[in-house]
């Protein structure tokens, strides 16, 4: 298998998943946007693609990679404002669960930078590199394993699109919690989420974007108030 077929895979969206690479994903809650809503970004986002093939290629790559970026930010902005589908993250009941299993996960699946728990998605800045599965498990134990039987996660460790599996084992964990605290049964998040990698010099412009997306929604006035935001101590540089 090709180093590309590894990395780069097409469902509804494009993935790009290399080794060792830092992310910003965003994953939400089913029905939180209506279907003519994304297929209207699509259609924009293929426009804009089909103009920027016409570039010279390196020209071409920076303008994709900013499509990209562009998208994601209509993308969350319309999750921002959605007046359509549930909005469970809201309960602090369920957002505990989901803060939970974050911070859980960090130093064995992925290394945590930063999140922010919205009332219909959550925005995930993580470091991913070779997930140490075995240790997960340990620390999981037989009796409450948090995303799977060790069996299924011993068989995900050796597959490619390491982010995928790794937003695959919170989301089934996640969704199976809130899922008891609510009552009810059925799919929770969308099967697929929004990633892209963090370009070089740009994690504290993406984390800082992350954490102020409250305050963009309106929900707290400074980004301090919002309690489901969480950023490493010392990556950001106060001083701005």
């Amino acid at each position: 298998m090709s180093v590309e077929r590894r990395t780069y895979y097409r469902r509804h969206l494009p993935h790009y998943q290399p080794e060792d690479a830092r992310y910003h994903v965003v994953f939400r809650l089913v029905g939180s946007l209506p279907w003519s809503a994304i297929e209207r970004l699509k259609i924009e986002r293929n426009l804009a693609r089909q103009e920027a093939r016409q570039r010279p290629g390196g020209m071409r790559r920076v303008l994709e990679q900013k499509i990209r970026e562009m998208y994601f930010r209509k993308f969350d902005e319309l999750l921002d404002g959605g007046s359509c589908g549930p909005t469970w993250l809201q309960l602090p009941s369920v957002a505990a669960i989901v803060k939970e299993a974050i911070h859980f996960r960090s130093g064995t699946l992925y290394d945590l930078l930063a999140y922010t728990i919205m009332p219909n998605h959550v925005h995930l800045v993580i470091a991913v590199g070779r997930p140490d599965w075995s240790s997960y498990t340990q620390k999981t134990g037989a009796t409450m394993p948090k995303g799977g039987d060790r069996t299924s996660l011993t068989r995900k460790a050796s597959e490619p699109y390491v982010l995928t599996k790794v937003l695959e084992n919170l989301k089934w964990y996640t969704a199976l919690q809130c899922n008891k605290v609510l009552g009810r049964t059925g799919q929770f998040w969308e099967h697929e989420s929004y990633d892209h990698v963090i370009r070089e010099g740009r994690l504290e412009a993406t984390i800082r974007y992350v954490l102020k997306n409250p305050v963009s929604a309106g929900l707290v006035p400074r980004e301090l108030e919002w309690q489901w935001s969480f950023c490493r101590p010392g990556i950001l540089d106060t001083s701005v």
